[in-house]
């Protein structure tokens, strides 16, 4: 979790990547809640399983994910979220 803040303290987007580095197996991860924030959740920003140009997820097509939601990574990918 890469949780971005300035040395005046102003909010920036936190990072959430998960990196299954397994040759042949995907793995499941929790997605964690955003540091400092009650409310708010993730959105799919990067899944290199996908093929290209879908590998990048364009702002117009991000959903919100809820904090707690599992996440399945494929085998040699990442996929990576940012804070909302």
């Amino acid at each position: 979790l890469l949780n971005g803040t300035t040395v005046e303290d102003t909010r920036e987007p936190g990072f959430f990547v998960m990196i299954n580095g397994d040759r042949h197996n995907p793995r499941t991860f929790t997605v964690p809640p955003i540091p400092g924030q009650q409310d708010g959740g993730w959105v799919q920003v990067i899944d290199t399983a996908a093929d290209s140009p879908a590998d990048v997820v364009e702002p117009s097509e991000r959903f919100l994910i809820t904090p707690g939601s599992p996440c399945q990574v494929e085998p040699m990918s990442l996929i990576m979220r940012k804070s909302v």
